[in-house]
């Protein structure tokens, strides 16, 4: 989270002390980052921006309440800077406050932000169920970078959280196989999605040619049991066996850890 943190920390007005605490907090330094920003509250209570970057320096240690305490606290007295609307829809998703972090993101559409922020913001809407604010901001980072993989997976696993047919993901989940062919989850997703649209040929030409040791890292007995399925179909015993055998393998330990 420290990360996220650090690039939130860039839309947060500062102050010299606030600045000080700030390269602190880059060096790692994050008792004496908010040591230095409680001193300041201490002489100046009602310093809004000390309170915005120290609730975003506390949500980076996963200090969740005392990090939305100090930002509301901050919201009392000035308008919150996009970072710290961010850090706050973000730890209020933390304490499962959805309600609340999904009014803050509501106020976060129409903000022009940069790419790495559209991300950070899908991801934490993503996180708290609001998938069609998830998917819009998803949407935004692939256009601005098409030549990600990770920012068009995204896309493709938005809109299936939004409950798109299987249909519409598949092109999405095509081009991302397409700039990271060797990522095998990109294509065993693909491969389910095009077996419940019956279209076993897609489905199998997915899979064709994951390799043994992929298959092994493969941990959900019921994708083990389609990916087996579809290599029986297509007649690649040596895969068919090898899904049989890993997925046996949990159904065994899940067994035994019942009894």
């Amino acid at each position: 989270m420290s990360d996220a943190s650090n690039l939130v920390l860039l839309h947060v007005p500062q102050s010299e002390a606030e600045a000080t605490a700030r390269e602190m907090f880059q060096a790692g330094l994050n008792d004496d980052a908010t040591r230095i920003l409680k001193a300041q509250l201490h002489a100046a209570p009602d310093n809004g921006s000390c309170w915005e970057m120290l609730g975003v320096i506390l949500l980076s240690d996963y200090r969740i309440e005392e990090s939305v305490s100090a930002l509301e606290s901050a919201s009392t007295l000035i308008p919150l800077s996009t970072g710290a609307r961010i850090a706050l829809a973000n730890g209020y998703s933390e304490q499962g406050f959805h309600a609340a972090a999904e009014t803050v993101l509501d106020c976060l559409n129409g903000e022009e932000l940069s790419t790495e922020l559209l991300e950070t913001v899908a991801t934490i809407a993503t996180a708290n169920g609001s998938y069609f604010h998830a998917l819009k901001w998803s949407r935004e980072a692939a256009h601005r970078n098409p030549d990600c993989d990770r920012t068009v997976f995204n896309v493709a696993r938005n809109m299936r959280l939004c409950g798109y047919p299987n249909h519409f993901i598949m092109p999405v989940l095509q081009e991302t196989i397409r700039l990271a062919p060797d990522v095998h989850r990109y294509r065993i997703l693909f491969a389910q999605l095009a077996y419940h649209c019956e279209d076993m040929v897609s489905s199998y030409g997915a899979i064709a040619n994951l390799t043994i040791d992929a298959i092994e890292n493969t941990t959900l007995v019921d994708t083990l049991d389609l990916m087996s399925e579809l290599y029986e179909w297509a007649g690649d015993e040596i895969r068919a066996e090898a899904c049989r055998l890993r997925s046996l393998n949990f159904t065994v330990r899940e067994t035994k850890g019942k009894g």
